[in-house]
């Protein structure tokens, strides 16, 4: 059968959203026929390809992963030619497959992608990993933290790979309550770096929520006062916060001066 070009177009974006099966019920044909497509020099072909595995086939396999981390590597130098929401559910693929197929992140994958990332491929990056996080269990939390997580968010409080900006660290926070028994230590991190830009309102729910102040008082108190600190928007959070902090009892009385001196400031009290 011959196909036109808006015909094929469609039938390489079918097959390649179906690349998973494809490659379990034949590898070789699928990485002789599907795999060319998604490094194509024909900027349609290339597209139709990555629309295909990002919004049908965007999990990580590790078997077809493997195969493909230099196809991977190959595409997120051309992310440019990705566009709107493919490009978006791209850095979610990436950072799936950055996740749960590569052992060290840090050394190729992630600064590969900062090299081309722009302010929002930066908040997808950052959001992927954040819903990643909330998926796994304590013990897959314990172990991407170890090999990569903390040592990146280190270093990019270090500014080492690129600046972390206000608006990265504002988004970064949201792993914190998604981090369960790392709390703390992501606590110390983020208050070591730049100021957040903003702080939204779920996350307020979601720390008031949790046992964080009850388990970890000394540690949620620092993280309020940095907040603050920040001078961040509290809209009509005042009373959240405050309703918050009277529950913190510190065992350090200088984090418990230094939260009431801040909420002094910023008028909560």
């Amino acid at each position: 059968m011959i196909l036109n070009e808006e015909d094929k177009e469609q039938a390489i974006c079918i097959l390649s959203g179906q690349i998973t099966f494809l490659f379990n019920r034949d590898r070789e044909w699928c990485m002789k026929n599907l795999f060319p497509f998604l490094i194509s020099e024909n900027v349609e072909e290339f597209r139709a390809a990555w629309e295909g595995i990002t919004w049908f086939s965007g999990h990580a396999y590790k078997e077809l992963a493997d195969e493909m981390m230099p196809i991977y590597l190959c595409v997120i130098d051309r992310l440019d030619s990705l566009e709107g929401e493919t490009r978006k559910r791209f850095i979610d693929v990436y950072t799936n497959i950055l996740i749960y197929a590569v052992d060290d992140p840090i050394v190729e994958f992630i600064p590969r992608l900062f090299r081309i990332a722009n302010k929002e491929d930066r908040k997808q990056f950052v959001n992927s990993v954040r819903r990643e996080l909330h998926r796994m269990d304590n013990k897959q939390k314990h172990y991407i933290w170890n090999v990569w997580l903390k040592d990146y968010w280190k270093n990019r409080i270090k500014n080492i790979l690129v600046s972390l900006e206000k608006y990265e660290n504002s988004e970064m926070l949201k792993w914190i309550c998604e981090l369960g028994e790392l709390y703390s230590e992501a606590v110390e991190i983020i208050i070591s770096g730049p100021q957040v830009s903003n702080v939204e309102s779920h996350f307020w729910h979601k720390l008031k929520r949790g046992e964080w102040v009850r388990w970890y008082p000394d540690v949620t108190a620092k993280l309020i006062t940095f907040l603050l600190d920040s001078n961040i928007d509290l809209g009509y959070f005042h009373k959240e916060v405050r309703e918050m902090v009277e529950t913190i009892s510190c065992t350090d009385i200088n984090n418990q001066n230094a939260l009431s001196e801040a909420l002094l400031r910023r008028g909560v009290l």
